[in-house]
Protein backbone atom coordinates (compact mmCIF):
# COMPACT_ATOMS: atom_id res chain seq x y z
CA UNK A 1 0.00 0.00 0.00
CA UNK A 2 2.73 2.77 0.89
CA UNK A 3 6.04 2.76 -1.00
CA UNK A 4 8.87 1.36 1.13
CA UNK A 5 11.08 4.01 2.96
CA UNK A 6 14.28 4.12 3.27
CA UNK A 7 14.51 4.65 6.79
CA UNK A 8 17.94 6.29 6.75
CA UNK A 9 17.44 9.57 9.16
CA UNK A 10 19.72 9.58 12.86
CA UNK A 11 17.76 10.20 16.31
CA UNK A 12 18.22 13.73 17.77
CA UNK A 13 21.06 13.89 20.05
CA UNK A 14 20.45 14.38 23.61
CA UNK A 15 21.76 16.16 26.02
CA UNK A 16 21.56 13.72 28.81
CA UNK A 17 24.99 13.23 30.61
CA UNK A 18 26.68 16.59 29.22
CA UNK A 19 27.76 18.74 32.22
CA UNK A 20 26.50 22.35 32.24
CA UNK A 21 28.86 25.47 31.63
CA UNK A 22 29.67 27.58 34.75
CA UNK A 23 30.46 31.20 34.03
CA UNK A 24 31.96 31.96 37.08
CA UNK A 25 34.92 29.50 36.23
CA UNK A 26 36.24 31.10 34.32
CA UNK A 27 37.00 34.14 36.34
CA UNK A 28 40.63 34.94 37.71
CA UNK A 29 40.82 34.82 41.18
CA UNK A 30 42.33 38.08 42.15
CA UNK A 31 44.52 38.18 45.72
CA UNK A 32 44.01 39.59 48.65
CA UNK A 33 45.25 43.13 49.67
CA UNK A 34 46.36 43.93 52.68
CA UNK A 35 44.85 47.54 53.76
CA UNK A 36 43.48 47.64 50.25
CA UNK A 37 47.49 48.35 48.72
CA UNK A 38 49.77 46.11 50.08
CA UNK A 39 50.47 42.69 48.72
CA UNK A 40 52.07 41.67 51.66
CA UNK A 41 52.26 42.10 55.45
CA UNK A 42 56.30 43.21 55.03
CA UNK A 43 54.96 45.74 52.70
CA UNK A 44 52.00 47.05 54.70
CA UNK A 45 54.59 47.12 58.14
CA UNK A 46 57.27 49.18 55.45
CA UNK A 47 53.90 51.27 54.49
CA UNK A 48 52.87 52.03 58.13
CA UNK A 49 56.62 53.17 58.64
CA UNK A 50 56.93 55.46 56.47
CA UNK A 51 53.84 57.02 56.69
CA UNK A 52 54.56 57.63 60.84
CA UNK A 53 57.90 59.46 59.99
CA UNK A 54 56.20 61.68 57.78
CA UNK A 55 53.48 62.35 60.76
CA UNK A 56 56.53 62.74 62.89
CA UNK A 57 58.48 65.36 60.21
CA UNK A 58 55.26 67.26 59.38
CA UNK A 59 54.45 67.82 63.36
CA UNK A 60 58.26 68.80 64.20
CA UNK A 61 57.80 71.43 61.11
CA UNK A 62 54.38 72.71 62.38
CA UNK A 63 55.78 73.15 65.76
CA UNK A 64 58.94 75.05 64.67
CA UNK A 65 56.97 77.25 62.36
CA UNK A 66 54.77 77.94 65.68
CA UNK A 67 57.28 79.03 67.71
CA UNK A 68 58.56 81.74 65.55
CA UNK A 69 54.76 83.09 64.61
CA UNK A 70 55.24 86.68 66.58
CA UNK A 71 52.87 86.75 69.55
CA UNK A 72 51.48 89.52 71.33
CA UNK A 73 52.93 89.88 74.56
CA UNK A 74 50.67 89.79 77.98
CA UNK A 75 51.50 93.94 78.39
CA UNK A 76 53.91 96.17 76.61
CA UNK A 77 57.52 97.08 77.92
CA UNK A 78 59.12 99.97 76.09
CA UNK A 79 62.66 100.38 77.17
CA UNK A 80 64.43 103.31 74.84
CA UNK A 81 67.35 103.67 77.42
CA UNK A 82 69.94 103.32 74.53
CA UNK A 83 68.06 105.94 72.23
CA UNK A 84 69.22 109.22 72.01
CA UNK A 85 66.24 110.29 70.79
CA UNK A 86 63.45 108.46 73.03
CA UNK A 87 65.43 108.22 76.36
CA UNK A 88 63.78 110.99 78.07
CA UNK A 89 60.28 110.44 76.56
CA UNK A 90 57.76 109.07 79.07
CA UNK A 91 55.43 106.85 77.36
CA UNK A 92 52.88 105.86 79.60
CA UNK A 93 52.17 109.62 79.36
CA UNK A 94 51.82 109.70 76.11
CA UNK A 95 48.30 109.62 75.10
CA UNK A 96 48.68 108.70 71.11
CA UNK A 97 51.04 105.83 72.04
CA UNK A 98 48.54 104.54 75.11
CA UNK A 99 45.94 104.20 72.26
CA UNK A 100 47.70 102.33 69.94
CA UNK A 101 48.48 99.30 72.42
CA UNK A 102 45.10 97.65 72.43
CA UNK A 103 45.50 97.66 69.03
CA UNK A 104 48.72 96.22 68.82
CA UNK A 105 47.05 93.35 71.11
CA UNK A 106 44.22 92.95 69.35
CA UNK A 107 46.21 92.27 65.61
CA UNK A 108 49.12 89.69 67.72
CA UNK A 109 52.00 92.21 67.69
CA UNK A 110 54.55 91.16 68.95
CA UNK A 111 57.05 93.35 71.47
CA UNK A 112 59.91 93.53 68.94
CA UNK A 113 57.40 94.81 66.77
CA UNK A 114 55.72 97.34 68.67
CA UNK A 115 59.34 98.44 69.78
CA UNK A 116 59.61 99.88 65.82
CA UNK A 117 55.82 100.87 65.06
CA UNK A 118 56.72 103.26 68.52
CA UNK A 119 59.83 104.49 67.98
CA UNK A 120 59.44 105.03 64.26
CA UNK A 121 55.95 107.15 65.66
CA UNK A 122 57.46 109.08 67.33
CA UNK A 123 60.36 109.86 65.92
CA UNK A 124 58.23 111.37 62.79
CA UNK A 125 56.37 113.49 64.38
CA UNK A 126 59.79 115.13 65.91
CA UNK A 127 59.78 118.88 64.49
CA UNK A 128 63.81 120.14 64.95
CA UNK A 129 63.73 123.67 66.48
CA UNK A 130 65.28 125.84 63.93
CA UNK A 131 69.07 126.68 64.27
CA UNK A 132 70.30 130.15 63.73
CA UNK A 133 71.28 129.59 59.96
CA UNK A 134 67.47 128.78 59.79
CA UNK A 135 65.93 132.14 61.30
CA UNK A 136 69.17 133.81 58.66
CA UNK A 137 67.49 132.00 55.37
CA UNK A 138 63.92 132.96 56.48
CA UNK A 139 64.25 136.41 57.36
CA UNK A 140 66.86 137.62 54.98
CA UNK A 141 69.33 140.31 55.63
CA UNK A 142 67.67 141.69 58.38
CA UNK A 143 67.23 138.53 60.39
CA UNK A 144 69.45 139.73 63.20
CA UNK A 145 67.55 143.06 63.50
CA UNK A 146 64.58 141.67 64.00
CA UNK A 147 64.67 139.02 66.40
CA UNK A 148 66.96 141.57 68.67
CA UNK A 149 64.15 144.04 68.47
CA UNK A 150 61.54 141.48 69.55
CA UNK A 151 63.78 140.57 72.17
CA UNK A 152 63.49 143.90 73.64
CA UNK A 153 59.84 144.22 72.57
CA UNK A 154 59.87 141.28 75.01
CA UNK A 155 61.51 142.33 77.62
CA UNK A 156 59.45 144.82 78.18
CA UNK A 157 56.26 143.11 78.82
CA UNK A 158 55.35 141.78 81.52
CA UNK A 159 56.95 138.36 83.06
CA UNK A 160 53.45 136.46 82.88
CA UNK A 161 53.36 137.33 78.64
CA UNK A 162 57.11 137.08 78.27
CA UNK A 163 56.64 133.22 78.30
CA UNK A 164 54.03 133.21 75.80
CA UNK A 165 55.54 136.04 73.16
CA UNK A 166 58.92 133.41 73.58
CA UNK A 167 56.63 130.56 72.43
CA UNK A 168 55.18 132.36 69.47
CA UNK A 169 58.40 133.56 67.96
CA UNK A 170 59.96 129.97 67.84
CA UNK A 171 59.75 130.20 64.40
CA UNK A 172 61.39 132.01 61.54
CA UNK A 173 57.42 132.79 60.34
CA UNK A 174 56.08 133.97 63.74
CA UNK A 175 58.56 136.13 63.95
CA UNK A 176 58.52 137.69 60.32
CA UNK A 177 54.93 138.11 61.31
CA UNK A 178 55.13 139.53 65.08
CA UNK A 179 58.02 141.67 63.74
CA UNK A 180 55.99 143.38 60.86
CA UNK A 181 52.91 143.42 62.79
CA UNK A 182 54.08 144.60 66.08
CA UNK A 183 57.40 146.35 65.27
CA UNK A 184 56.79 148.57 62.73
CA UNK A 185 60.49 149.56 61.02
CA UNK A 186 60.43 153.48 62.00
CA UNK A 187 58.31 152.78 65.21
CA UNK A 188 60.03 155.73 67.82
CA UNK A 189 58.52 153.41 70.75
CA UNK A 190 61.20 151.08 70.67
CA UNK A 191 62.71 151.19 73.96
CA UNK A 192 66.39 151.06 73.49
CA UNK A 193 68.89 149.94 76.10
CA UNK A 194 70.96 152.78 78.11
CA UNK A 195 73.91 153.90 76.21
CA UNK A 196 76.31 153.41 78.68
CA UNK A 197 75.38 149.59 78.67
CA UNK A 198 76.54 149.13 74.91
CA UNK A 199 80.27 148.48 74.71
CA UNK A 200 82.03 150.96 72.74
CA UNK A 201 84.03 149.68 69.50
CA UNK A 202 82.32 146.60 68.64
CA UNK A 203 79.25 146.66 65.99
CA UNK A 204 76.00 144.96 65.93
CA UNK A 205 77.07 142.06 64.15
CA UNK A 206 80.15 141.40 66.67
CA UNK A 207 77.88 141.63 69.57
CA UNK A 208 75.31 139.21 68.01
CA UNK A 209 77.45 136.70 67.57
CA UNK A 210 78.61 136.96 70.96
CA UNK A 211 75.40 136.62 71.88
CA UNK A 212 74.50 133.39 70.08
CA UNK A 213 77.98 132.20 70.73
CA UNK A 214 77.07 132.52 74.62
CA UNK A 215 73.97 130.99 74.33
CA UNK A 216 75.11 127.75 71.99
CA UNK A 217 78.50 127.39 74.91
CA UNK A 218 75.95 127.32 77.46
CA UNK A 219 73.32 124.68 75.80
CA UNK A 220 76.14 122.26 75.22
CA UNK A 221 76.75 122.33 78.85
CA UNK A 222 73.64 121.64 79.81
CA UNK A 223 73.22 124.78 81.83
CA UNK A 224 70.67 126.99 79.66
CA UNK A 225 68.56 127.86 82.82
CA UNK A 226 66.45 130.69 83.59
CA UNK A 227 69.54 133.17 84.38
CA UNK A 228 71.33 131.91 81.46
CA UNK A 229 68.44 132.80 79.22
CA UNK A 230 68.04 136.68 80.97
CA UNK A 231 71.87 136.84 80.23
CA UNK A 232 71.20 135.90 76.24
CA UNK A 233 68.55 138.63 76.39
CA UNK A 234 70.63 141.54 78.06
CA UNK A 235 72.84 140.73 75.20
CA UNK A 236 70.82 140.26 72.13
CA UNK A 237 69.27 143.85 73.62
CA UNK A 238 72.41 145.16 74.16
CA UNK A 239 73.19 144.10 70.50
CA UNK A 240 70.13 145.57 68.78
CA UNK A 241 70.26 148.43 70.71
CA UNK A 242 73.88 149.24 68.59
CA UNK A 243 72.26 148.77 65.31
CA UNK A 244 69.24 151.12 66.08
CA UNK A 245 72.41 153.13 66.59
CA UNK A 246 74.39 152.14 63.56
CA UNK A 247 70.73 153.02 61.42
CA UNK A 248 70.52 156.47 62.90
CA UNK A 249 73.67 157.36 61.77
Amino acid sequence: MFPNQDNTSQPAPSNEGSAPVNASSTEIKQPTLFAGKYKTAEDLEKGYQETSKYVRDLSAKVKDYEGKIPKAPENYAFDFSQDQDLKDINLAEDAQVQKMLPVFKELGISQEQANKLVSEFIKSSFVPAPTLDDFKKALGADAEVKMGRLQIFNGNLPEKDQAIFKQLAENPQNVEFLYRYLLPKEDASIPSSPSNNVISGKSSAQMYDEAYAYREHKEKQSVFGYEEKEEFTRLMNLASARKIQEEKK
